[in-house]
């Protein structure tokens, strides 16, 4: 019988890899009071996905060497008569010395280990071998689920065209345009989910059709300048109200990423803790095989929102994943902010309103491939002409 031995950690991604490589017919979890949540995890995903169906837990102390050997040895004696491997990756350093001396001496184990780039040593033979990985698997090893989201290839042509002329209102009238579009409270919310409808400041207004598609913006400056569009495309709304045209603008820019493969706008999740945790990341990108989260503001008003997206992408990515805070604001200067960001391990990337939309896509995508080793990409074009 194919026995796999599993030290769980709080990384959960490395011991499901080599359980996905290896495929055994019983796989034993080694586990500790922190690490229950990451087992369970594990083995739920690997019996949905047909990898394992036999699991069994161990629980052993963390820290305490006698107790941690004896219940190594008991192991291998147990299993002596089968094919055995081991991932000698996670769990703590005293797990890792324990078991391997414990099964080095028995010729029918093999001990792995696991690097950054997923690469599996075979202690035995020195053969490393890459194992192909689906980064989304992160998030069900995390024990979250997208329950909704938007893939950045359901944008059209006409979306980005409604997205350019939405900047362009904005910056015509920002205080205005912005107090029209950011629903702020209850009132606001309750008249953004109607069907059709209109909200005004002072002169200015936006009508809008959702069955339609179309959104009708009209804003009048004090001076009596003005400027009217009339906006029509299938994501005409979300674009329009709540800075849905700037987090578009930043998942197009990564889509032009030669290394990202799959880009989702507004990834909402199922709230499992408290009221006030946010439970929705503006852009989700599979970028090599890791996962980048997204944040995206025109304006950081708030400084506690750096620490909500630094939770949430933790919770939902673990710390396998890359976290970016995206602004048209420039905050570099900000020592507030930039030492809150280095406190969260977040970087911050400045969508800069002065740049033309190709020097941004390429800045942006060369600021990302930093983040993982890649090369930047030379060059890339927008959609429109």
């Amino acid at each position: 019988m194919k026995i796999h031995i599993a030290l769980v950690g709080g990384q959960p991604m490395p011991v499901y890899h080599v359980i996905e490589a290896l495929r055994p017919e019983k796989t034993i979890l080694i586990i500790s009071k922190s690490t229950e949540i990451e087992a369970k995890n594990i083995k739920v995903l690997c019996r949905a996905e047909q990898i394992c169906q036999d699991f069994d837990m161990v629980k052993i102390d963390a820290t305490d060497w006698n107790v941690i050997t004896d219940a190594a040895r008991q192991l291998a004696q147990e299993f002596a008569n089968n094919e055995v491997t081991l991932n000698l990756q996670s769990g703590t350093k005293f797990w890792t010395v324990a078991f391997l001396l414990a099964f080095q001496q028995f010729e029918n184990a093999t001990c792995y280990l696991i690097d950054q780039n997923n690469y599996m040593l075979n202690l035995k033979t020195g053969e490393q071998t890459l194992t192909i990985i689906n980064p989304w698997k992160q998030i069900n090893l995390t024990g979250n689920a997208i329950e909704k989201s938007v893939d950045i290839s359901e944008y059209t042509q006409e979306d980005y065209k409604v997205a350019s002329k939405i900047e362009h209102l904005r910056k015509f009238h920002t205080g205005v345009f912005n107090q029209l579009t950011i629903a702020t409270n209850n009132v606001q919310k309750q008249a953004l989910k109607r069907k059709e409808g209109s909200v005004d400041k002072d002169l200015s207004y936006i009508q809008w059709n959702k069955k339609e598609l179309w959104a009708r913006v009209y804003l009048r400056k004090q001076n009596g300048k003005d400027m009217e569009e009339i906006l029509c495309s299938p994501h005409v709304f979300s674009l329009l109200f709540n800075t849905g045209w700037f987090e578009y603008k930043v998942a197009y820019a990564i889509s032009q990423n030669p290394n990202v493969k799959k880009v989702l706008l507004n990834c909402i999740f199922k709230s499992k803790g408290e009221a006030t945790d946010k439970n929705e990341i503006d852009i989700i990108a599979e970028f090599g095989n890791r996962l980048l989260f997204v944040e995206c503001k025109t304006d950081i008003h708030q400084i506690s929102d750096i620490d909500k997206f630094s939770k949430a992408s933790g919770n939902y990515g673990g710390s396998g994943s890359l976290s970016i805070f995206v602004t048209q604001k420039n905050y570099t200067t900000d020592s507030t902010v930039m030492e809150k960001m280095r406190d969260n391990n977040i970087t911050h990337f400045c969508f800069d309103a002065d740049k033309s939309d190709k020097e941004n896509i390429i800045l942006l995508n060369e600021f990302i491939d930093t983040l993982s080793n890649y090369s930047a990409i030379a060059h890339a074009t927008p959609i429109h002409a």
